[in-house]
């Protein structure tokens, strides 16, 4: 039930928004905010391989969002919220 609340409710897309809105206000370019949301979100910074990948998500999402970067960056932002280590703590 957490699963799904977590990938559907409006609430979660919501601060997932506010989130990525965050992350754009953030100095430096694209690996720097990867950099910052995931140390926000998960206290600890992205992998190298964590921050590739997260890059060409969000140059992918954003032209399926016809160039809208700040939905690219919310859908990032919404599939690190969904991440296990998000969720539980160790």
């Amino acid at each position: 039930l957490q699963a799904l609340t977590l990938l559907n409710d409006p609430f979660v897309l919501e601060q997932a928004g506010h989130f990525a809105a965050r992350a754009l206000s953030q100095p430096g370019d694209t690996p720097a905010r990867i950099r910052w949301l995931y140390a926000t979100a998960l206290n600890r910074p992205a992998t190298d391989a964590e921050a590739t990948r997260a890059a060409a998500f969000v140059t992918q999402q954003a032209a399926a969002h016809n160039g809208d970067e700040k939905k690219a960056w919310q859908d990032l932002a919404h599939a690190v919220f969904n991440l296990k280590e998000f969720v539980y703590l160790k």
